[in-house]
Parts: C-alpha cells; sequence; structure tokens
C-alpha cells in the first residue's frame, strides 16, 4: 500500500527556498548544485517556487522577492495576493546560509527514500522486478550526482597532480591499456580513459580492427566489453575464433571445409582456437535495441563486476536515440556523443566507439583517397568530443589494387590518427589478413602450430602471432 504522506522536511524546503530569496542567485547556484529535479521538494508551492527561480536563472533575472512574485503571478492562475503571502512566509523562517547545504542533503536523502519506497509500491502492483530496479538506479543515480561548481584549485594543486602522474608513470603505477599494436602504443604510450572514435566507409575493416583492438588488450590484461549492435554474438564469436585459432571465418562459422580437405584437422584447430579464446576477458552483448542510459548500466555493471577498462560500440549511428519529435537527426546523434563522453569520464574507462562515414566520402572524387573524419555521418559533434580519432583504411578497397613496385596492395592497411588530444598525429601501416578479417603489425608466414598463448605480461609489445595452416583461396561459393 502506498503511503498517502512520505518521508519529507518542510523546515528544510522552506530553509532553502527562504534563504535563495533572500540572498538571491549566489545561494540558488549552490543550492542547485544538490537538488537536480525540483521533484525534491514534496511541497508543491515550493516546487513551483523552485520552477520559477530556475527559469529567472536561466534567463539571467536577478533573483529577488519582488522579481520572483511577478514571475510566478504571470505564470500560475491562482490569485497574485496568496503567493505575496506565500513568499513573504518564506522569508521568515529566520535561518542562517551556514547550513544551506546541510538542508540541500536533508532534501537529497528524503527523496531517495520517497523514490524506494514508489519502487515497492510499483512491485506490489506486479510490474516487472527488472524494470522497476532499473528505473530506481537511474533516478538514484541521478539523484545523488551533484553537479559541484566550486571546486576550482590553484596552479600550484595543478602542478602537484602533473607531478604525481609523472613520478606513478616513472614507478610504473600507472600505465594506459596497451593495444598489442608497436607502433600504435609507441606513438600513445597506451589509451587511457577517453572516447575515441574509429571511423571508416562500409567494408574498409573497421569492425575487423575493433575485434583485433579487443582481442589485444585482452590479451595484455584488460577486460574489454563490446556492444555489439550491427551483428549477433555468434557472429562476433566466429570472428574472435578466427582471428585466434587462424581458420577462415567462413569455415567456423558456416561448419564447412574445402573439397579434399581434412575436415577433422581442421574442426581440431579451431577447438583449441575456441578453447584459447575462451580465457580471454572480453565481453559481448548483442541487443540491437539500446539507447545511452542502457549503455550506461551495462557498461558501469561491467566495470564494477569484471573491472572493465575499455567498451567498443559497434556503431554509434546505430543507438537508439530517445524520443523526441522536435529535434533532428544530427542533434539525437550529438545528445548521443556526449552521452558517451560522459560515461568515459565518470566512469573512467576508454570508450571505443565505430561511426560510418557519410555518402559524400564515396563519390567517385573523393573514394581514390582515404576518408575523413569531417565526413563522419549525421553529426560533426562526434568528432569534437572524441579524445582521439581514427580513421581505418585499406586502399585495395578504395581501388588502389597495386604499389608502385606492382605488389597487390590486398593485405596492406593502415590506421590513421587524425585527432589526439595528448600527442601526435599520423598514419600507422599495418597488416591486414583478409582470411581472418584481422589487423596486425606484420606478415606472419610457416606457421607449425597455434601461438595465440594466453595473457602474456603488460610491459611487452608483442604482437600476438597466429597461425594458420591451410592456404588461403576464396571460399567455394
Amino acid at each position: 500500500m502506498k503511503l498517502e504522506v512520505q518521508k519529507h522536511d518542510l523546515n528544510a524546503e522552506n530553509s532553502i527556498i527562504g534563504m535563495i530569496i533572500f540572498e538571491g542567485t549566489e545561494q540558488f547556484v549552490k543550492a542547485r548544485q544538490y537538488i537536480t529535479e525540483v521533484e525534491m521538494f514534496y511541497n508543491d508551492d515550493n516546487r513551483t517556487i523552485w520552477n520559477a527561480l530556475t527559469q529567472m536563472y536561466d534567463e539571467g533575472t536577478p533573483i529577488d522577492q519582488t522579481l520572483l512574485y511577478r514571475k510566478i503571478r504571470d505564470k500560475v492562475s491562482t490569485s497574485g495576493d496568496n503567493w505575496g503571502y506565500i513568499i513573504s512566509k518564506k522569508l521568515d523562517m529566520n535561518v542562517t546560509k551556514v547550513y544551506m547545504i546541510n538542508w540541500c542533503l536533508a532534501l537529497v536523502e528524503d527523496y531517495v527514500t520517497r523514490l524506494s519506497n514508489d519502487a515497492i509500491y510499483s512491485l506490489q502492483k506486479n510490474e516487472t522486478a527488472f524494470d522497476v530496479a532499473k528505473d530506481l538506479d537511474s533516478k538514484i543515480k541521478k539523484a545523488m550526482n551533484f553537479n559541484v561548481v566550486d571546486d576550482w584549485s590553484d596552479m600550484s594543486q595543478l602542478a602537484l597532480g602533473l607531478i604525481d602522474r609523472r613520478e606513478r608513470i616513472e614507478k610504473k603505477e600507472f600505465q594506459g591499456v596497451l593495444t598489442g599494436f608497436e607502433k600504435f602504443d609507441a606513438m600513445t604510450g597506451g589509451l587511457e580513459s577517453g572516447m575515441i572514435v574509429i571511423a571508416a566507409r562500409p567494408s574498409m575493416g573497421k569492425t575487423a580492427f575493433a575485434c583485433s583492438l579487443a582481442l589485444n588488450m585482452a590479451r595484455l590484461g584488460s577486460c574489454v566489453g563490446v556492444i555489439s549492435l550491427e551483428m549477433p554474438n555468434t557472429q562476433l564469436a566466429g570472428r574472435f575464433a578466427s582471428i585466434v585459432s587462424g581458420v577462415e571465418f567462413w569455415k567456423i562459422y558456416r561448419n564447412a571445409a574445402r573439397s579434399g580437405e581434412n575436415k577433422q584437422a581442421i574442426d581440431s584447430v579451431i577447438d583449441y582456437g575456441i578453447s584459447k579464446m575462451s580465457a580471454l576477458p572480453v565481453y559481448s552483448t548483442d541487443n540491437a535495441k539500446v539507447n545511452i542510459s542502457d549503455i550506461r548500466w551495462k557498461a558501469e555493471k561491467l566495470v564494477k563486476t569484471k573491472g572493465a577498462r575499455v567498451i567498443i560500440i559497434d556503431y554509434i549511428q546505430l543507438i537508439t536515440a530517445e524520443e523526441n519529435k522536435n529535434t533532428t537527426r544530427e542533434r539525437e546523434v550529438a545528445k548521443l556523443s556526449s552521452g558517451i563522453k560522459a560515461i568515459s569520464k565518470d566512469l573512467d574507462i576508454i570508450m571505443i566507439v565505430l561511426a560510418q562515414l557519410n555518402r559524400e566520402s564515396e563519390t567517385p572524387d573523393k573514394v581514390s583517397r582515404p576518408g575523413k573524419l569531417s565526413q563522419l555521418r549525421e553529426s560533426d559533434a562526434i568528432l569534437a568530443d572524441a579524445d582521439m580519432g581514427i580513421i581505418v583504411d585499406r586502399p585495395f578497397k578504395r581501388g588502389d589494387k597495386t604499389n608502385e613496385d606492382g605488389s597487390s596492395t590486398e593485405r596492406k592497411g593502415s590506421i590513421i590518427i587524425e585527432k589526439f588530444r595528448n600527442g601526435e598525429t599520423g598514419q600507422i601501416d599495418l597488416y591486414f589478413d583478409p582470411e581472418m578479417m584481422h589487423f596486425r603489425d606484420h606478415e606472419i608466414n610457416n606457421f607449425t602450430e597455434i601461438q595465440f598463448n594466453s595473457i602474456i605480461k603488460r610491459d611487452t609489445f608483442e604482437a600476438p602471432s597466429i597461425i594458420n595452416p591451410f592456404p588461403f583461396e576464396e571460399p567455394p561459393f
């Protein structure tokens, strides 16, 4: 049974409102650091006054008793004289501003209690427990996410933070997440928390590069989560198994072999690769319909339960935007991008986001050249939010079939770092293995056994050695 009168503190509410009216804008700014929802006020009059104060602040109107009265009089249909009396009563509290933060925290505490009671009531109405818990968790996090603005650091504090970082690096107490690509790791020193965008035209291999990154980082000791919006988990597992075992993807996924091949021998190699793959700390979810709140929920759970350091999203344009008929797709994607950036900062993790380039990048005058981050589809905000922006390029796929010496470019790939807030930009050439849809540092020949051994030390840049005991031919489709 739902309580008719739930926990609240009318004295605290009136003290906050009265102090803001008496002291003005400064006290409102301090209170708004903690009071993030108008529902934190239990009393309807206080909710009305808070909404009016918020509107005045957003409009740049000074906060005082007379202007507040006029704002409410113009917005509320009840008697203006009545509101004059209500506002004046708030000023009779005779309180001191020293306790403003304490009152605000009291309001937050009571609000969280009411949310919990509402959740219990929802369960009694036979609502789904998972949905109730998810909604409660989201509201409590929002309530507890104080927007503290009084957090300035002077130059000496900034310097101490920098000195501490340098000393931790010197002692090897701090290290970025290694990717297993020698030149890339040498250029970046390992990836740090932030938003990284990997973009490419269709079929260039951005998913293949992401899979290679995920396995390399997991092999080097970092837990990785993959939010796969484009392909199901089984298909993603097939890609991972192909990279680890060195057997072509189509043979694994279709459980097939060419005429004349020893199917039993191939299956043995695949089984061994799957056993190696299973030991790596990579987790995947393939729910195709997720919004930014779902992504935050999934990421936070993996961070808390498995210690995840990296989340890969394939790809951002497939994330479900919140329904809003009064906005454009560009604004929706911009909001998704800023949400991912916030998740990265709040959880102190690396968010790797795959993205597609727009159709302009595929016009005849541009398709012969590598894509550009300025050609990101649907929103320029993705590039603006990114701490690092990478273009995946394969000359063979854009029509550049041969090198200067006449050799094929089919196995040639590269990543172009166009944006990097913390370091240099440039192009890194890689070897692309079309059989396994896999990027690595170098071509590897004469394999006699599978070398993709489990986790190795984090202080080495050794690339994974992958065996393919079978020569590549086109699959017999």
